[in-house]
């Protein structure tokens, strides 16, 4: 009886593995919205507005995608915003500053000062304490921003860009705190949550392409953009894997989450802001739905014996 109760538990839980690591198809991609040129960054609030840079403005889109919206100028691009609580805070390369504004101001916005910066910096984002990280393009370098300081803050190095290889450019912070850069060249660097700054970085794999990489979690799952795709990008140092492409793709350059679960992608080189929708749940093999059906039969011999050795006493 126990034997049964064994294997029927390991087939049910081997089916149920191999059923969630079913590979998923890459997904579609269609126009969000379109307007006069190239986009960077991009974040949505908690209203379902959409905030992303194009060349000289920070823009605000609604009606899901129909009406962008500029909300003040900029010296370049923004390529790091980050919505927190009421406010956005974003990052303007060309002025070495980050900035914030509350998330329903009125055009022409006032931003203000939360920080001057090295040369470059990228994506931004915060952790759970309030610490605000950040990545510089230019020193290959990665800063904080202390939770609470008096802004303009000062940056605090954190990382030294000799681990990184080259400049750094996407920021990410995963559930458990542990921080995640990307590389022009592809590669995922993490710093562990508790580290001594200037922290050592930790190599977890090198994507294809280098144009850009632009990091996010969404729905605890690492992506990341490079070249003309999408990356779902494994933090056990699996290799990553193609989530989303398209020909329409020019330089994708920034990722956002929209309320419903799918990416957006600001593009930089095109007109375009573009959406992949929700990856479906993966669905077993017809090998996977034999090995669950095996589970079940064992399962269910297993129980009947019992039933019939209750009867019995």
């Amino acid at each position: 009886m126990f034997k049964l109760f064994r294997w029927a538990t390991i087939a049910v839980a081997c089916s149920v593995l191999f059923g969630l690591a079913a590979p998923a198809s890459a997904q579609t991609v269609t126009v969000y919205g379109t307007n006069s040129t190239g986009h960077a960054g991009g974040v949505f609030d908690a209203s379902g507005n959409y905030f992303v840079s194009r060349n000289g403005f920070l823009q605000r889109v609604t009606n899901n995608g129909a009406t962008f919206t500029d909300l003040l100028t900029l010296a370049n691009y923004s390529t790091g915003m980050v919505v927190r609580g009421a406010d956005l805070y974003y990052s303007d390369e060309n002025a070495n500053a980050i900035y914030r504004i509350a998330t329903n101001c009125v055009a022409p916005c006032t931003p203000t000062l939360v920080a001057n910066t090295v040369a470059g910096p990228e994506q931004i984002a915060f952790d759970a304490a309030g610490n605000l990280f950040f990545s510089s393009f230019q020193t290959g370098d990665v800063y904080r921003l202390a939770a609470g300081c008096a802004q303009p803050c000062t940056p605090i190095v954190h990382a030294n860009g000799g681990g990184f290889q080259f400049r750094t450019f996407g920021a990410a912070v995963a559930a458990n705190g542990d921080r995640y850069f990307s590389t022009s060249t592809g590669r995922i660097v993490r710093t562990p949550v508790g580290c001594v700054e200037p922290c050592t970085g930790t190599l977890v794999t090198t994507v294809p392409g280098n144009q850009g990489g632009s990091l996010i979690f969404s729905n605890g799952v690492l992506y990341m953009n490079s070249n003309t795709s999408i990356y779902t990008v494994p933090t056990t140092g699996a290799p990553a894997t193609v989530y989303a492409t398209s020909p329409s793709f020019v330089f994708p350059y920034g990722l956002a989450t929209a309320p419903n679960g799918d990416l957006i992608v600001a593009d930089l080189a095109s007109a375009n802001i573009f959406r992949s929708a929700v990856g479906p749940v993966p669905v077993p093999t017809l090998a996977e739905w034999a090995m669950i059906l095996m589970g079940l039969i064992l399962a269910g011999a297993a129980m009947l014996i019992v039933q019939r050795r209750a009867a019995a006493l």
